[in-house]
C-alpha cells in the first residue's frame, strides 16, 4: 500500500511540475497535509483497537488453550464417572440402566488430539488477525508473534492438562 502511495504521489508531483513550480509547491502542500492527516487517523485507529487486539491475543495464547485442557479433563473426569456408574449398576443386577449410562464413543486421547489441534489453530487465526493489524505485511514480525504464541498455547494447554489430571486423580 505504501508503495502504491509513494508512486501516486511522485506520479502527481512530476505532472504538477509541467505547470510550473508554484503549482508544483501547492501540489507537495497540500499532500503533506493530506499524508499528515492520514498518519493521524491511522494512530486514532490503533489507539482504539489496542484493547481488543490485546484481548484477542490474551484469549488466542491464554484462555483458549486454558479453556480447551479444562474441557479434555472434565471428559475424563465424566468418562471416569459413567465406567463407575456402569460397574456398580451391573454389580448390583441391574443391566437395563448400563444402557442409559453409555460411555462415551471418543476416547480421551483423540478428544486431546481434535482440542489441542482446534487451540492451535484458534491461535493461528487470532494471532495472524492481530499482527497483520499491528504489522501491516511484515512477515518476519508475523512469524516471530506465530512462534512465540504457538509456544505458549502449547506450553500452557499441557501444563493446565497436566495439573487437571494430577487433581482428578484424588476425585475419584
Amino acid at each position: 500500500i505504501e508503495s502504491t502511495m509513494i508512486r501516486a504521489v511522485f506520479r502527481i508531483i512530476s505532472s504538477s511540475l509541467k505547470m510550473g513550480t508554484a503549482a508544483a509547491g501547492q501540489s507537495v502542500e497540500v499532500m503533506l497535509k493530506y499524508l499528515e492527516k492520514i498518519r493521524k487517523v491511522n494512530k486514532q485507529l490503533v489507539n482504539l483497537l489496542s484493547k481488543n487486539l490485546s484481548m484477542m491475543k490474551a484469549t488466542a495464547i491464554f484462555f483458549a488453550p486454558l479453556v480447551c485442557a479444562v474441557i479434555i479433563v472434565l471428559f475424563q473426569l465424566i468418562s471416569k464417572s459413567i465406567a463407575s456408574s456402569q460397574t456398580k449398576a451391573l454389580s448390583a443386577g441391574y443391566e437395563g440402566a448400563t444402557a442409559i449410562l453409555a460411555a462415551p464413543e471418543i476416547s480421551p486421547a483423540i478428544l486431546q488430539l481434535i482440542v489441542g489441534l482446534y487451540a492451535l489453530a484458534l491461535n493461528f487465526v487470532l494471532v495472524r488477525y492481530v499482527s497483520k493489524i499491528n504489522y501491516g505485511s511484515d512477515k518476519t514480525a508475523l512469524n516471530s508473534e506465530l512462534t512465540l504464541s504457538f509456544m505458549a498455547t502449547i506450553v500452557i494447554f499441557t501444563s493446565a492438562l497436566i495439573i487437571g489430571r494430577a487433581t482428578m486423580v484424588g476425585t475419584l
